[in-house]
C-alpha cells in the first residue's frame, strides 16, 4: 500500500493521493446541465407513461392483447429514458464521488487537528483505515469488541464505506437511474450512549464503532455467541440504536433477530453472515437497507416490517434463496425491477406502503403463493400476475381511488383460492372471472360495482361466479353469431362495452338487444 502509515497525517496524505487518481471533476456547469437533463428526461417519461395508460382499447383489439402492448411500450420507454440519462448520471456520480472523498479527507484532517486524548485517536473509532481489523490465524479479518472499560468522552462521527465495490452494483431509487452513493459517508452519524452504560471489563481491542457505548449485556452476548459457535442469536427488545461491527465475526449464525429495537442502521459487516437463513429486523427505525444485504445469498426469510424504509437496494436481487419477504408498514415508493430475480419467493408482503406501480418482472416469480399489495397507491395490476402458476392468495384491497380495474386475464389464475379487492374504485369484473372455480374466499365490498351489479356483489362468491358465468356464456354465443353475420362484430363489441346485464336467476335484464337468436 506504499509507505507505512504511522500518523493521521500519513493517512490524510494517502487519502489525498487516492483522490488525485479520480477522473477530472466535472464543472458546475456540467453538473447543472446533468441535473437538468435527468429532470427533463424523468418528466418526459412520466408524461409519456401517463398518456400511454390513458389510451382506450381499440374496438378490434382484445383487452389482454392491448395490455401486453402497453407493457412492452412502457418497458421500451423506460429503457430509452435510462439510455438518455446515462451520461448525465455518470457526471452526477463523478461529482458525488469527489464530494464524498473531500468529506472523508476533511474528517480525517479534523481528527488530526482536534485536541483528543491519544486513546481516542488510536481507537480510530471513526476511520479504521489503518487497521480495519486484526488478522486471525486462519487469515480472516477479525473485528474486535469495543472495550467494556473504555470511557470515551469524545467521538468522531461514524462513517462506514459502502459495500458497493464488493458487490459491483449500486442501488437505484424509484424508476430513475440516479445512483445512491454511500449514505454513511454523506451524512453525519451521532454517537449513541445506550441506557445501560459500559462497565469495567477486559474485552480487548476497538472496533470501528467503539466510540459508541454498548450495553455490557450486548457485548457479552456477542462474545458468548462467538465462543460457543451459536447458530441462532436474538438481540430483540434491547433498545439498541446500533449494532457493533463485531457481529460480522459470527459467521456461523443461521438466524438473527434484531426486532423491536431502535435501530437506525444495520452494520456493514452483516455481509459476512453468509450462512444466515433468517433475518428479523422488524419494528425499528431503519430508513435504508445496506447494499451489502445482497451478500446474504442463503437468506430464506427477511422480515423488515414496521420501519421507515423508502426503497429496496437493487442488490436484494442477489438473495436468490429468499422465500419470504415481509416489507409491510414502511415508506416504499416502488419495488425495483430486480425483484423479479427472486425466483424462490413464495410470500411477498408490501401492505401499507406508498407503492404506485408493480415491477413488470413479477411474471418471473413462478413460485409465488401469496401476494399482499393492499393499502398502497397501485393503479394497475400487471397482466403478468395472472400467469403466476402457484399464486393462491392475492390481497389488493384499499388502493382506494387508484385501482379501477382488474387484469382481463384474471381467469387464468387457476391456483387462486383467496382474493380481496375491497375498498377500491373497481366497476366491473373481467368476463374471465367466471373461470375462477377454485376460489374459496372473495372480498369485494366498497367498490362501485356495475358488473356484477351491486346487489349481486353483496350476495357473496357463489352469486358473483354464477353471474359472471352467464355473462361469459352470452358473450361466447354473441361471438359465434358475429362470425356467421358479417359486420355484426363491431355492433356486438359496442353492446358489450355498454355493459348490458345477462339474464339470470337474479332477475337481471337480458342481454339480447340485437336479437342474436333470430
Amino acid at each position: 500500500m506504499g509507505k507505512r502509515m504511522e500518523t493521521i497525517e500519513d493517512a490524510v496524505a494517502e487519502m489525498k493521493k487516492m483522490k488525485s487518481k479520480l477522473p477530472p471533476r466535472p464543472t458546475h456547469q456540467d453538473v447543472n446541465y446533468a441535473t437538468q437533463t435527468i429532470e427533463r428526461v424523468d418528466n418526459d417519461l412520466e408524461a409519456r407513461l401517463k398518456e400511454l395508460f390513458q389510451q382506450t382499447t381499440p374496438p378490434g383489439v382484445p383487452n389482454h392483447v392491448f395490455r401486453a402492448y402497453q407493457e412492452m411500450r412502457e418497458d421500451l420507454m423506460r429503457t430509452k429514458a435510462q439510455e438518455e440519462k446515462r451520461m448525465a448520471v455518470a457526471v452526477k456520480e463523478s461529482e458525488e464521488r469527489h464530494q464524498r472523498y473531500e468529506f472523508l479527507i476533511q474528517k480525517a484532517q479534523d481528527a488530526a487537528s482536534h485536541p483528543l486524548s491519544n486513546s481516542a485517536v488510536q481507537g480510530a473509532s471513526a476511520y479504521d483505515y489503518k487497521q480495519p481489523g486484526t488478522t486471525t490465524p486462519d487469515g480472516s479479518k477479525h473485528k474486535s469488541l469495543p472495550s467494556l472499560s473504555e470511557d470515551s468522552s469524545y467521538s468522531l462521527p461514524l462513517e462506514k464505506s459502502s459495500s458497493i465495490g464488493r458487490l459491483g452494483i449500486r442501488s437505484f431509487k424509484g424508476s430513475t437511474s440516479a445512483l445512491n452513493l454511500d449514505r454513511g459517508a454523506m451524512s453525519k452519524s451521532r454517537t449513541t450512549v445506550l441506557q445501560e452504560a459500559p462497565t469495567a471489563g477486559s474485552q480487548p481491542g476497538h472496533d470501528d464503532n467503539s466510540a459508541r457505548h454498548y450495553p455490557t449485556q450486548l457485548l457479552q452476548l456477542l462474545e458468548r455467541a462467538k465462543e460457543d459457535g451459536q447458530k441462532e442469536l436474538s438481540l430483540s427488545k434491547m433498545d439498541l440504536e446500533y449494532v457493533p461491527e463485531y457481529i460480522g465475526n459470527l459467521t456461523q449464525l443461521t438466524s438473527l433477530d434484531l426486532s423491536a429495537n431502535q435501530l437506525k442502521a444495520l452494520p456493514e459487516s452483516i455481509c459476512e453472515l453468509t450462512n444466515l437463513t433468517y433475518l428479523n429486523i422488524q419494528n425499528n427505525q431503519l430508513t435504508v437497507l445496506p447494499d451489502s444485504i445482497g451478500c446474504l445469498i442463503n437468506l430464506g426469510t427477511l422480515n423488515m416490517a414496521h420501519n421507515k424504509i423508502e426503497e429496496l437496494p437493487i442488490t436484494i436481487s442477489l438473495c436468490s434463496q429468499l422465500v419470504e419477504l415481509k416489507a409491510d408498514f414502511n415508506n416504499l415508493k416502488v419495488l425495483p425491477e430486480a425483484t423479479g430475480n427472486l425466483t424462490s419467493l413464495e410470500r411477498l408482503d408490501i401492505h401499507m406502503n406508498e407503492v404506485q406501480r408493480l415491477p413488470t418482472t413479477l411474471y418471473k416469480l413462478t413460485n409465488l403463493v401469496e401476494l399482499r399489495i393492499s393499502t398502497n397507491h397501485i393503479s394497475r395490476i400487471p397482466d403478468s400476475v395472472c400467469h403466476l402458476p402457484k399464486l393462491a392468495k392475492l390481497d389488493a384491497s384499499s388502493n382506494f381511488t387508484e385501482l379501477r380495474e382488474l387484469p382481463v386475464d384474471i381467469g387464468y389464475m387457476q391456483s387462486l383460492r383467496e382474493l380481496n379487492v375491497s375498498n377500491n374504485q373497481i366497476t366491473e369484473l373481467p368476463v374471465s372471472f367466471a373461470r375462477l372455480t377454485g376460489l374459496e374466499k372473495l372480498e369485494m365490498d366498497q367498490n362501485p360495482w356495475v358488473i356484477p351489479p351491486l346487489d349481486i356483489s353483496k350476495k357473496g362468491k357463489e352469486a358473483v361466479l354464477q353471474f359472471m358465468k352467464e355473462l361469459e356464456e352470452q358473450q361466447s354465443i354473441a361471438e359465434k353469431e358475429a362470425i356467421k353475420k358479417p359486420g355484426l362484430g363491431a355492433k356486438l363489441s359496442s353492446v358489450f362495452r355498454k355493459k348490458k346485464k345477462p339474464s339470470s336467476q337474479f332477475k337481471v335484464k337480458p342481454l339480447d338487444p340485437l336479437k342474436i337468436r333470430a
